[in-house]
């Protein structure tokens, strides 16, 4: 996505950077059946405990523990064949969005925005044609201004690049940035990008390894109430310690 720079926030400004899969759409149940029908076309089952940790990793992450190989030709061609399957599960059985997302969203654009000024991104593991084509299914394209794809950086989640490089595209500091991520592996690297992050467990075994590496835990996006929001920015803007 093009980044219009006339359209950056003042430095002070807060940005809200939300991941993808499992957080805004509901995608994590066909992104796993497309892994086991790519395994499948070679025989393979999925590793142990694939299931439990797949989520919050690159597709190619995901595929060098499936198949073990680092050829980068091999690597590309089960990529695309991947992305194949995905493609066509989304056409046959559709994308719904997450509990609360559509609320959050548009409570964001309405009291937080100014301007016109996007104040919403995009920070996924996913490669860029994805994540393009599961916010225009779900429709909520609208809403974000910079799109940030783990394709972009060398190392993925939990490492910080990806959040770090969605912030210097913005022109600001970490700190003025709230995450949205569902995992542990998201979470990691939010805080390790020394940024504020807000943590939606997917399951209760989540939740409790989530409580160490997020700085807010939520049942549901519902719960992301204006007053909370409200609060927190004022948290960031004048830190108790300062």
């Amino acid at each position: 996505m093009v980044i219009n720079l006339n359209k950056i926030a003042p430095i002070n400004t807060i940005h809200f950077l939300f991941d993808l899969d499992g957080l805004l759409v509901d995608s994590e149940p066909l992104q796993l059946e497309s892994f086991e029908r790519l395994a499948k076309i070679y025989d393979l089952n999925l590793p142990t405990h694939f299931e439990e940790n797949y989520k919050g990793k690159s597709a190619k992450e995901n595929i060098i523990e499936i198949f073990h190989t680092y050829d980068t030709d091999h690597l590309n061609k089960l990529l695309n064949k991947k992305g194949e399957i995905i493609f066509n599960l989304i056409e046959n059985k559709g994308l719904k969005l997450m509990p609360g997302v559509l609320n959050l969203l548009n409570l964001i654009k309405s009291n937080f925005e100014k301007k016109r000024l996007k104040l919403m991104h995009i920070v996924s593991s996913s490669k860029k044609n994805y994540i393009n084509l599961f916010i225009e299914k779900t429709k909520i394209k609208q809403y974000f201004g910079t799109i940030t794809s783990g394709e972009e950086v060398k190392k993925g989640k939990p490492f910080p690049d990806v959040y770090l490089l969605a912030a210097k595209k913005l022109n600001i500091k970490p700190s003025n940035c709230i995450v949205f991520e569902d995992t542990i592996t998201g979470a990691k690297a939010g805080k390790k990008a020394k940024m504020n992050v807000i943590a939606v467990p997917s399951n209760n075994a989540d939740e409790l390894l989530l409580k160490k590496n997020a700085d807010y835990i939520l049942n549901s996006l519902k719960d992301c109430n204006k007053k909370f929001l409200s609060n927190l920015i004022r948290e960031i803007k004048s830190p108790i310690n300062m």
